[in-house]
């Protein structure tokens, strides 16, 4: 997609505003205890926008006297896009902030890591344990346990199969936990 500068700055700054629309709603949600794994899928969209406008950023920062850009369809979720474009995002948006914000305070535990490379990678986690994530992964982790799903569309719905909708239920963010990562993540965004 060929984008001028103008309207690149325009739909970088258009992504911040997003993510600043979408933490405000996960602070409203975070009031109630049976809406906060709602927070918690908003604050991964809240991620994965500010991802975009970290990879828009970049072709500004990359090509500082361009007058136009072409940019992929990817990054827009437009036709043709790649499988694992969400992924991408939402690695880049981990990538640029700060570790805390990959640390999700629910019970038990939980942290988020993203393999966007081609090859299996490795990761430490914070209890010690270490976890070996497919190429092109997402997803949540506990000890050496890898739940495979769209994590922040999963907040939102309701499966046939009650052991899912209980391991939904268990993913219900920490108040406390939440507002710190809400709070790292609008840091972000003024810096922007």
């Amino acid at each position: 997609m060929k984008i001028t500068k103008s309207q690149l700055e325009a739909v970088c700054q258009q992504s911040i505003k997003n993510v600043q629309g979408l933490l405000k709603s996960v602070n409203q949600l975070l009031t109630k205890k049976i809406t906060r794994i709602y927070a918690l899928g908003l604050y991964m969209y809240a991620v994965e926008e500010y991802g975009k406008a970290c990879l828009l950023k970049e072709y500004l920062e990359k090509e500082k006297e361009a007058n136009s850009y072409s940019i992929p369809d990817w990054i827009f979720g437009g036709r043709g896009a790649e499988r694992n474009t969400h992924n991408k995002k939402i690695g880049k948006g981990f990538e640029r902030l700060p570790e805390e914000c990959k640390i999700l305070s629910v019970s038990p535990p939980l942290e988020i890591k993203v393999n966007t490379s081609t090859k299996t990678q490795t990761f430490a986690l914070e209890n010690g344990h270490k976890v070996s994530v497919p190429a092109g992964s997402t997803g949540l982790f506990e000890d050496n346990r890898y739940i495979e799903f769209d994590y922040k569309t999963r907040c939102f719905y309701v499966d046939l199969d009650p052991i899912d909708n209980e391991e939904r239920n268990n993913m219900s963010p920490d108040k406390k936990g939440m507002k710190k990562n809400v709070k790292l993540v609008k840091e972000a965004t003024k810096k922007f």
